[in-house]
């Protein structure tokens, strides 16, 4: 889980800097090069028989739900970064570690204790320090509801990846996003991305292999963590992300961010103090049954 935070993170920085030095680059363009970089990557690495099986994509609604949640949610998420700041989306949308929490607790009849909550809680409080200096003071909009849907999204998306592990294989569990993402994008970005330069398309691609594997990751740790513990490491996230920012980017944060991300760290590490559970077992899905 925490591989997968950095392989999220770099992927962050990489997109900004591609944005700076190719302005006509959107987020619709990543979420594209995304869809395509992980099935190549799942293609190559589980296919032909190795635990990737495509035709269940269209068979079973839990993985079908997974890929729309998952790829319509990526593509709302950067409409409310260019409209409200990433401080903020990123902000309203990391709530959705308490949400999932709720979610797998009714669900999944995952055990929620009042010390996780209460440490989820404080994680997001700590959060909401960390990002007060940089934007969280606007007025309200349509796009702040739009965050807090992708939070849901997020959560319900968490919830199924936990739910499928019991029948599927990771690798099928990822395509799915991948899959159904790259579908939602083309119709929305247009001849846009056909525009681009040979040279924004090649690092486009290289930070969609970098996510892939980030997604490949918290996928497979999914296997072996429950929803509220998996949810909350990341919160870690955007403080990971900020540090890249500082050495990358020359970033500065002032005390209060520090402080804020002081309280997220120690509220995930309150949280995963106790081991992770048994790994659930890997199924064994042959071409016939799928």
């Amino acid at each position: 889980m925490l591989l997968s935070i950095v392989f999220f993170a770099a992927n962050t920085l990489a997109i900004r800097g591609i944005v700076e030095w190719f302005p006509n680059v959107t987020g619709w363009h990543a979420v594209i090069y995304r869809g395509v970089a992980g099935l190549v990557v799942v293609i190559t690495v589980y296919g032909f028989g190795r635990g990737f099986h495509f035709a269940p994509l269209f068979k079973k609604p839990h993985l079908f739900w997974r890929g729309i949640l998952g790829g319509v949610g990526t593509g709302f998420f950067y409409i409310t970064v260019i409209e409200i700041g990433a401080a903020r989306a990123t902000f309203i949308c990391l709530t959705y570690p308490i949400f999932a929490a709720v979610m797998a607790h009714y669900w999944l009849k995952e055990r929620l204790t009042r010390f996780k909550l209460c440490w989820i809680t404080v994680g997001f409080l700590g959060l909401g320090v960390f990002f007060i200096e940089s934007g969280t003071n606007q007025d309200a909009s349509l796009f702040d509801a739009l965050a807090l849907l992708v939070a849901v999204m997020s959560a319900g998306v968490i919830v199924l990846i936990r739910k499928l592990h019991q029948t599927e294989h990771g690798s099928t569990i990822y395509g799915s996003q991948a899959f159904y993402g790259l579908l939602f994008t083309i119709p929305v970005s247009g001849e846009s991305t056909l525009l681009l330069s040979a040279t924004a398309t090649r690092l486009l691609l290289i930070a969609g292999f970098v996510v892939a594997w980030g997604q490949l990751t918290i996928t497979f740790a999914y296997r072996h963590l429950d929803v509220s513990t998996g949810s909350s490491l990341q919160m870690i996230l955007p403080v990971v992300t900020a540090l890249g920012s500082c050495l990358l980017f020359g970033k500065r944060f002032g005390m209060i961010a520090i402080i804020g991300a002081t309280i997220t760290l120690v509220a995930t590490w309150m949280i995963n103090r106790q081991a992770s559970q048994k790994p659930l077992p890997v199924p064994t899905i042959h071409p016939k049954n799928s």
